[in-house]
């Protein structure tokens, strides 16, 4: 019965200004949605009163039962086809090894049981220096801050003696929101397991790996319509259904190892 939804406002802050923390449950909306949403809501001009408030946006209008049912049709159709071409895709892709499958990670310190203990930690880079590594290589601003999450894994584990000889593997939401979707709300979006490359030292070829690892998961996509899509970041994830089983976790190698999740800010 709890709203999926919370917004506190933070006063007393330096200069007399003050913020604004918003907490929003995934199952409500994505974190593009999210980002559009409250720079809809949101502005630097202390005299546009025009603005409406996230919870006070206008409703879509709906279309007439015809369309409704048009597209419930066409929906269904695109579900008796679903399983047949997606499988045969998957297939593919397993045999040109360009797919990284659910328990392909190694074990690790991480991935236990969790106990009572959080911890949130913040950290800012320019975005010029990482814009300035994609420039010269040819890979994404989501690949270079995946490889720097990946160095930091490396060096962490190097610390403690834990790094696997296998690389870790990070779940990677990724959206699959079209131009014209761009304003919705909801969730649409795809996973694709990403090969973090922990377990070579060369900074650059970790880069490589990487970006060539994000490549094939979204060219996967890319050749699929986004239902298919949709069906086949399910299978990538649903392994954490049977986490709760007793000993699941202990018995089994972890699905992936950690979620790296990269969302443009305005």
């Amino acid at each position: 019965s709890r709203p999926l939804w919370e917004q506190y406002l933070i006063e007393g802050l330096d200069d007399g200004r003050f913020a604004v923390y918003t907490k929003v449950h995934h199952a409500l909306i994505d974190g593009v949605a999210a980002q559009r949403l409250l720079r809809r809501t949101l502005t630097t001009d202390p005299f546009d009163t025009d603005l409406r408030a996230p919870w006070n946006l206008p409703k879509r209008t709906r279309s007439g039962a015809g369309g409704e049912r048009s597209r419930t049709a066409d929906f269904a159709r695109s579900l008796g086809k679903l399983a047949p071409s997606t499988v045969s895709l998957i297939r593919s892709a397993l045999a040109e090894q360009q797919l990284t499958l659910p328990f392909s990670a190694p074990d690790t310190i991480f991935n236990v049981r969790i106990g009572g203990a959080r911890r949130c930690a913040a950290q800012s880079w320019p975005l010029e220096r990482i814009r300035a590594v994609k420039g010269a290589t040819g890979a994404t601003v989501n690949d270079v801050v995946l490889a720097m999450c990946s160095a930091a894994l490396r060096s962490y584990l190097l610390e403690h003696n834990a790094l696997p000889d296998t690389p870790l593997i990070a779940m990677v939401p990724v959206s699959l929101r079209t131009e014209s979707e761009a304003d919705s709300g909801g969730n649409i979006v795809g996973t694709i397991l990403c090969n973090l490359a922990t377990h070579v030292s060369d900074a650059a070829e970790r880069l490589e790996i990487i970006s060539a690892s994000m490549r094939e998961g979204k060219r996967l996509f890319a050749e699929m319509p986004r239902i298919q899509a949709l069906a086949v970041s399910a299978v990538m994830v649903s392994p954490l259904g049977l986490a709760s089983l007793p000993g699941f976790v202990s018995m089994t190698r972890p699905p992936f190892n950690i979620v790296i999740s990269n969302v443009p800010g305005p």
